[in-house]
This record gives C-alpha cells, structure tokens and sequence, in this order.
C-alpha cells in the first residue's frame, strides 16, 4: 500500500535593512506519514514489525554575500570545444531534415491532402499480426 506523506514546507529569510538584499534563507521540510503497516522481515510476527508512523524533518540553509563585487570565472578545460544550445540545435534540426525516415512522397496523398493508405494492403497487414499473436499458447 503506497501512503501519501503529509509535508510542511517553512521557508525563514533574513534580509539586510539597509540595501534590501537577502543574507540568509532557511528552508525546513516536515515530513509526517502514518498508518504504514506491517513489513515482511523473515515472516516475523506482524506485531513485532509494525511501522506506525514515520516523521522526519530536514533544514537547508542559504548564505548570500558578496554582491555587485567582480568574479573571475576561468572556462574548464572540457568546455573549451563545447557548442553552444544555438550550435547543438541547428545540428539536430539539419539531422532531423536529413532523415529519411521523416522524408514524405507528395504521391501518396489522395487530392484532398489526406495519406492514400490502399485498403487491402492494411487488411492483410492486420491479418499477419493477427495470426503471429494467436501462437502464443501462455494465455
């Protein structure tokens, strides 16, 4: 049985009075879920594993400083040859033009734009699958 946790989500920042920037956040996280059960531990007694509840709490806390002063960030050696999101889209838009699998013959669209699919060829097509399902005996 999946139980749904109850949460409480508790959110504290502290804010500079002076120049309105944050200085420090604090998250905290309460976690509460009940009525979980017995588990199977080597077919022990149910009373002996019984889970009631379980409750857990976690904080995360953010420091904020140094603003508007310079950085010096130096590229990674990795990511000297790295594209660009544009680069690595226009690489996938050209592979995706390039494929055949997507390339469409104008001719096999009846006159009111619609895909021309011949009938008899589609029947007999479901029939094969049909008849390759049926010899499966497992059912």
């Amino acid at each position: 049985m999946l139980v749904s946790p109850d949460q409480e989500m508790t959110v504290t920042m502290w804010v500079d009075c002076e120049t309105d920037l944050p200085v420090k956040t604090e998250l905290t996280t309460e976690t509460f879920m009940e009525d979980l059960g017995a588990y199977d531990d080597g077919n022990a007694s149910e009373d002996m594993n019984t889970i009631e509840s379980i409750e857990t709490t976690a904080t995360e806390t953010t420091y904020f400083e140094a603003y508007n002063e310079p950085v010096d960030i130096e590229l990674p050696e990795d990511a000297e040859d790295a594209q660009t999101l544009e680069e690595q889209l226009e690489d996938f838009e050209a592979e995706f033009d390039d494929d055949e699998a997507f390339d469409v013959d104008e001719d096999e669209f009846d006159e009111d734009g619609e895909f021309d699919v011949d009938e008899d060829e589609l029947a007999d097509h479901d029939a094969d699958e049909l008849d390759e399902d049926d010899t499966n005996d497992d059912c």
